[in-house]
């Protein structure tokens, strides 16, 4: 049974390990996979499948870049503000570089309720009336809802997963495989002389240098 939502596929996973003939570690691999592209979307903090987000609320900002929660946009089906029905290239805008981002361009401002501090009218930041519609993420390589026989995926594609994060997938499994197989899963550190050893609790799914790898894929902020 292919892994759920994985970020890279067995074949892949077992050619790297050399073990392409050898079907008694599957079971293992496989969940392996599942839990290593778990960790990476939590590590990103996204959901990294495509999928479609309906009527998703936004807090007004005032700035001209709206922001949404995952990226990259694929598709942008409607945007209301206070309960109007925005017009794509007339109230707001979105290039292929703002999809990428995850962003949406509206020149005068994400601007809603207006609140008045004296007597200066300013937009009032936190009321959530901005209502967006759309589809984002990637295709997976072991997306197990699309028919083999036409497959979404296509590696280099725009709308597919990035081969580099495919790869921190792999390197992850790889590495807890091997820790497994040498009965070390978890081992964090080890010292020799008056021997130490340090396991980290429920074993270690991304080390320092994945999680840096990872730091370009993370919202810092929307």
């Amino acid at each position: 049974m292919a892994a759920v939502d994985g970020l890279c596929t067995l074949a892949n996973v077992k050619l790297l390990l050399g073990i392409t003939s050898d079907t008694t570690k599957d079971t293992l691999l496989e969940m392996l996979i599942t839990k290593a592209s778990a960790a990476i979307c939590a590590a990103t903090g996204r959901v990294l499948k495509r999928a479609t987000y309906t009527a998703e609320p936004y807090a007004v900002n005032g700035q001209p870049y709206l922001y949404l929660r995952e990226w990259p946009i694929q598709a942008l089906t409607s945007v209301t503000l206070g309960g109007a029905l925005l017009t794509v290239e007339s109230d707001y805008f979105m290039s292929a570089a703002d999809a990428a981002v995850g962003r949406i361009y509206k020149p005068d401002g994400w601007n809603g309720a207006m609140l008045y501090r004296g007597l200066i009218p300013d937009a009032y930041d936190g009321d959530r009336e901005i209502l967006v519609t759309y589809e984002a993420g990637y295709y997976l390589p072991d997306d197990v809802t699309t028919s083999p026989a036409t497959p979404h995926y296509v590696a280099g594609s725009a709308d597919s997963l990035p081969a580099d994060l495919e790869a921190i997938a792999e390197a992850a499994v790889c590495i807890r495989y091997g820790a497994v197989q040498k009965g070390a899963d978890g081992l964090t550190s080890i010292k020799e002389g008056q021997v130490s050893y340090t396991f980290a609790e429920g074993g270690s799914l991304l080390n320092a240098d994945l999680r840096k790898a990872l730091a370009r894929y993370a919202r810092i902020a929307a």
